[in-house]
């Protein structure tokens, strides 16, 4: 039982009753209301989620084992079959009491996570929240790297072809001559937020050389401090190194054809030095790095922040970074 006011209770109702359409059916005025569910992301949503699973809460804290909770995404953790098989009754007993039905196309049941074959159902890791739990510790799970090259492939397209295949390339923006595209820097720069979180590459080679706290640790690497795996890392480092040389090279070669004049087409070893750019061609304060951004770097610091000053001021990114499709 929770006390809350009327207009709370009407809020919660809209959010649990809300009428929805398809674009045609909106378009046709044809609404439908939603009888099961909630609408994702919103605080209802975990509210209600949490209140509807409190009691297997409960439960589950008397199970042996570990078992993590967000919103209506359950997993547990344990070290034998009869341990499973007790926390998979406190599931089952839980939906007899509530009405909560499990979705069995997502949700496997017992699974031994081993990396050979054994007696019942095996997987080499299990995936939740954007991590891969395997036996030799943490990595970046198959549907986060996706999520994360398609984040970055959206920004190159929107900072170095979406402008110019609707209107017309800028030619004051870039120079191969004088060797500055200041489109690309806005990418990079760009880019670096999202990893970084506004941090700069000097603050955190202050913290991770020099033992300097930052005020925050913000941004998609200070999500993944715990990851044990830096192969996906440094995979994902060549990943978008090759993928900025190719991306150049292909807005050079429009650029040359629709209007006769280039911009720069730096080598790997350049984007990631920073030597694409003549450093003279900034001339006002407060200069900006102009290497790519690292996630293997941005890891390295977000672990040595957790380590070092736990995560009290590690700030995660905005929702949707790791959990949106």
């Amino acid at each position: 039982m929770i006390v809350s006011t009327e207009v709370e209770k009407k809020a919660v109702r809209a959010f649990m009753f809300h009428k929805y359409a398809s674009k045609e059916g909106h378009a046709a005025g044809s609404f439908m209301t939603r009888r099961i569910g909630t609408p994702q992301g919103s605080s209802i949503s975990l509210l209600l989620a949490n209140l509807a699973n409190h009691q297997l809460d409960v439960r589950l804290e008397r199970m042996p084992g570990k078992f993590v909770r967000f919103a209506d995404d359950v997993t547990a953790v344990c070290n034998s079959y009869e341990s499973a098989v007790a926390i998979e009754s406190c599931f089952a007993q839980h939906c007899r009491e509530t009405g909560i039905k499990i979705n069995t196309n997502k949700s496997p049941g017992i699974t031994l996570i081993a990396e050979k074959d054994g007696e019942i159902r095996t997987a080499k890791s299990i995936e939740y929240l954007g991590y891969s739990f395997k036996n030799s510790g943490l990595s970046l799970s198959d549907s986060s790297v996706l999520r994360i090259k398609r984040r970055i492939s959206r920004l190159i397209h929107l900072y170095l072809f979406h402008y110019g295949d609707k209107f017309q390339y800028n030619p004051k923006r870039f120079s191969a001559a004088n060797k500055f595209d200041w489109d690309f820097l806005g990418l990079i720069m760009e880019i670096r937020n999202y990893l970084y979180g506004g941090l700069s590459e000097s603050e955190l080679s202050s913290m991770m050389f020099d033992g300097k706290k930052l005020k925050k640790m913000r941004g998609l690497m200070s999500f993944y401090a715990l990851l044990d795996d830096q192969d996906t890392l440094r995979s994902l480092d060549g990943w978008l190194v090759n993928s900025l040389r190719q991306a150049t090279r292909k807005r050079n070669a429009i650029l040359i054809k629709k209007f006769g004049y280039s911009s720069i087409s730096p080598s790997n070893i350049d984007l990631i030095k920073g030597n694409w750019i003549d450093s003279s061609c900034w001339d006002g304060e407060d200069k900006p790095d102009f290497r790519i951004p690292s996630f293997r770097r941005g890891w390295r610091a977000a672990r040595k922040y957790y380590y070092t000053f736990g995560l009290k001021d590690v700030r995660p990114p905005k929702y949707g970074y790791q959990y949106s499709n």
